[in-house]
C-alpha cells in the first residue's frame, strides 16, 4: 500500500462528475482517484467542496494597505493628488510600521486562498528603501504561509525623481525580485523611453523579471506601452515583461489598439488589469458615457495574451 504525506478525501474537482480523492507526497500531487486506498500522514475529508489550486494576487501594494485611516481628505479626488498625499506617510513609516500594516493584509489573502503575492513597492527618495525592508520583514514573517515576490517601484518616476534609479538598484541589492517602472509618469515621451531603458538595463544586470505600471491614465496620447514591447524585443526580455494597469487603452483608437496588442503578443508580454482600482478612478473627470479605465481584455484574450486580475489597493488613498 501506497504511503503519502496527504490524502484528500471526497473532494469536488473542475470538470469531474464524481468526487475524488487526492494523495499528495513531497509537495506535489502524486494520485487522483475515485477511492485511494493508502496510508497518509494527514487525511481532511473535503465532504464534496472543490478543490482547487490556490489562488495568485498577481498586482498589489503592500507597503500602502492600511493606510487610508493617516491619510487626509483628497479634495480634488485626483490620483495625483492621492499621491502627494501618501509622500506624508512614505516620509515617516518604519520598516516595522509597513511590516504590521502588511502583515494583516497578507493573512486576509491567506485566508481567502492566496498563497503567492507579487507586491509592488515603492523606492524613491521620499521614503527611500523604509517601504522595502517593511514588505520584507513582513515577508519573511510569513514565509510559512505564502510566498511573496517584491517588485521594485519607481512610483515618483525616474528621471523627474533624480537618486531614484541608484536606490533602484541598492533596492535589488537588498532583496527585491523583480525590476518595476512607471513610465507614463514621467514628463514627456523621451523621458518616458529613457525610464523603460534604464529598468531593462536593471532586470539585464539581476537577471529580474519585469513588471511595469503602464499608461494608467484617460489619456488616449499615453502610448508608453508601445514602447515597453519594442524595449522587450530591443533587449531579448521576451516572456519576461508584465504590464500592468493599460487604462489608455480603452481611449485608443482600435486601429492602433489593434496593432500594439499584435506587438505585445509577438514580444510574449503578459498583463494585469486591475478593475478594482481602476474602475474608481478612471474616468472621473468623464460626462456620461464613462469610459470603464480597463485595456480590451477580450481582445487580448483572443490574441492569445496572459490576462491576470489584481487587487492593487487595500484600504489606501487610492
Amino acid at each position: 500500500m501506497a504511503t503519502y504525506d496527504l490524502v484528500i478525501r471526497n473532494g469536488r474537482l473542475e470538470g469531474r462528475p464524481e468526487l475524488a480523492d487526492i494523495a499528495v507526497a513531497g509537495g506535489l500531487i502524486a494520485s487522483v482517484g475515485g477511492r485511494i486506498d493508502a496510508d497518509a500522514a494527514a487525511e481532511v475529508d473535503a465532504a464534496g467542496r472543490l478543490v482547487s489550486p490556490a489562488f495568485v494576487e498577481p498586482h498589489i501594494h503592500l507597503d500602502k494597505v492600511g493606510t487610508l485611516p493617516l491619510l487626509g481628505v483628497n479634495r480634488t479626488g485626483t490620483l495625483a493628488e492621492a499621491i502627494d498625499i501618501l509622500h506624508r506617510i512614505k516620509r515617516s513609516a518604519s520598516p516595522s510600521e509597513v511590516a504590521e500594516r502588511a502583515g494583516v493584509v497578507i493573512r486576509q489573502a491567506v485566508a481567502s486562498g492566496t498563497t503567492r503575492i507579487r507586491s509592488h513597492v515603492d523606492v524613491d527618495t521620499v521614503g527611500g528603501l523604509a517601504p522595502l525592508r517593511g514588505v520584507l520583514q513582513a515577508a519573511s514573517e510569513h514565509a510559512d504561509l505564502c510566498e511573496i515576490q517584491t517588485v521594485v517601484f519607481p512610483q515618483e518616476g525616474i528621471i523627474r525623481d533624480q537618486g531614484t534609479a541608484d536606490l533602484m538598484d541598492e533596492a535589488m541589492r537588498s532583496g527585491g525580485d523583480v525590476v518595476g517602472g512607471m513610465p507614463h509618469w514621467e514628463a514627456d515621451e523621451d523621458a518616458a523611453r529613457e525610464h523603460i531603458e534604464i529598468c531593462m538595463r536593471l532586470a539585464q544586470r539581476y537577471d529580474a523579471d519585469v513588471d511595469m505600471h503602464v499608461d494608467e491614465t484617460d489619456d488616449p496620447g499615453s502610448k508608453t506601452l508601445a514602447l515597453l514591447v519594442d524595449a522587450t524585443v530591443a533587449h531579448g526580455w521576451q516572456g519576461r515583461v508584465t504590464a500592468g494597469h493599460c487604462c489608455a487603452m480603452a481611449a485608443w483608437d482600435d486601429e492602433y489598439a489593434r496593432a500594439v496588442i499584435a506587438a505585445a503578443a509577438a514580444a510574449g508580454v503578459g498583463f494585469v488589469t486591475n478593475p478594482a482600482t481602476n474602475r474608481l478612478l478612471q474616468g472621473r473627470a468623464d460626462r456620461e458615457p464613462r469610459r470603464r479605465g480597463l485595456p480590451r481584455i477580450k481582445q487580448m484574450l483572443a490574441a492569445g495574451l496572459p490576462v491576470a486580475c489584481g487587487q492593487d489597493c487595500v484600504d489606501d488613498g487610492f
